[in-house]
């Protein structure tokens, strides 16, 4: 298998905007966005001219912002926008999950906390991420963690309640005027932290069903993956599924649409970590479920056996190309380094996969997210250590996991 290392220590130290590393235009490339405050990677879209849009959250002196930014193709800054656009006395604004509206636009959903009260955040932007109009005003205790828009162009939302002892999730919908809620509906999250283990994905078919998933807690406290089915405007489910044998312990990491079907990528903590992939119908079959580790030769690093997995991209050829992130160290010990691993399987899971590769630097990388584009690469988002501040990663390699040159 082959294996990239790239080692890159670039820190763009600006005032309150963030800059790309240069505007060089390739089809690969490397970016780091920082304004020397600590930055968290969350979402990540591309849009209809071939930009890219990175949703991500910016703590200043201890309170969040949600950081929007904007780029070329080539990953080359077009505009950033913070929400709120200034500081706030006392109070943190998080987003979670980002979606394109109908008018081109975006809906981002998160929390606001201000004091100690939080309440489920609800912002909409135009093309340019300008005009934001946001509702925090209800459902206080909640945090947005997933958003798609159904077919009248308003919101449903996937939310956690942190108020409930059994930590529920929520089913909302929103008007996409005035961002009120027309409808919720309740579900036992069973996990013991919802906020940590569902998925910021959200599915809507053209007759507003609903498909989603997360981690649930089973009677033994064992856990699995799960996915969920609802009919619109209904108190129902079509089914709500656990995945995975009753004595695994496993966690939800991201799903995608596959064609007409859905893949799942999580972490499984069953005996040596790994990441766990599956197909499944929108009926609820499994079509296959695979666990995936790295080698030790895939690296020249020592391996600490942590491993996760964060999200996962169809290619252009339907095969998978799975993100994680793997220790580094001595094996057998808490890593002290974190790497991004990219591993490429087929569409049928077979356990050999086509290539590995493992991206890193001498400080802590945590992915979030990937997406294969429309040229076939595949661009990825995480946050990076770089000199003791967090900053955001924007990285596109070719369809092989390649940057030629490095």
């Amino acid at each position: 298998m082959n294996r990239l290392f790239v080692f890159f220590l670039l820190v763009l130290w600006g005032c309150s905007k963030e800059s790309a590393v240069d505007s060089a235009k390739s089809s690969t490339f490397v970016r780091y966005f920082n304004g020397s405050f600590e930055d968290e990677a969350q979402a990540l879209l591309e849009t209809a001219d071939k930009g890219l849009v990175i949703l991500a959250n910016t703590n200043f002196d201890s309170k969040k912002r949600v950081n929007l930014i904007k780029t070329d193709e080539f990953g080359n800054l077009i505009w950033q926008k913070f929400y709120p656009e200034t500081e706030i006395a006392n109070t943190s604004y998080s987003g979670y999950s980002i979606s394109l509206t109908p008018s081109g636009g975006y809906v981002i959903v998160g929390e606001k906390i201000q004091g100690t009260a939080p309440s489920l955040l609800i912002i909409t932007t135009d093309a340019d991420g300008n005009s934001p109009v946001e509702n925090t005003m209800t459902l206080s205790n909640r945090k947005g963690l997933g958003v798609a828009v159904n077919s009248t162009g308003n919101f449903l939302v996937v939310s956690s309640i942190s108020s409930q002892p059994s930590f529920n999730i929520v089913l909302s919908e929103f008007s996409k005027t005035s961002l009120n809620p027309i409808w919720s509906r309740t579900y036992g999250a069973g996990a013991l932290n919802p906020g940590n283990s569902l998925p910021n994905k959200l599915f809507v078919d053209a007759q507003d069903v609903a498909y989603w998933g997360g981690t649930v807690i089973k009677t033994n406290q064992k856990s699995s993956m799960r996915f969920i089915k609802t009919p619109p405007n209904s108190p129902n489910v079509l089914f709500d599924l656990t995945l995975g044998k009753p004595t695994d312990t496993e966690f939800s990491g991201d799903m995608i649409r596959y064609g007409n079907n859905f893949a799942f990528i999580g972490t499984s903590q069953t005996g040596t970590d790994s990441i766990t992939v599956r197909r499944v119908t929108e009926s609820g079959i499994q079509i296959f479920s695979r666990g995936y580790l790295i080698k030790q030769e895939d690296s020249k690093e020592l391996l600490t056996g942590e491993i996760r997995g964060n999200s996962l991209t169809v290619a252009q050829d339907g095969g998978l190309v799975l993100l994680g992130t793997i220790g580094i160290g001595p094996r057998g010990t808490v890593s002290t380094n974190t790497n991004y691993c990219l591993i490429k399987i087929d569409g049928f899971g077979n356990a050999t996969p086509v290539w590995t590769k493992i991206i890193g630097g001498r400080f802590n990388d945590s992915g979030k997210s990937i997406i294969t584009t429309s040229d076939g690469g595949h661009v990825i988002l995480g946050t990076t250590s770089l000199a003791n501040v967090n900053s955001l990663l924007l990285m596109k390699v070719d369809k092989d996991g390649n940057i030629p040159g490095l």
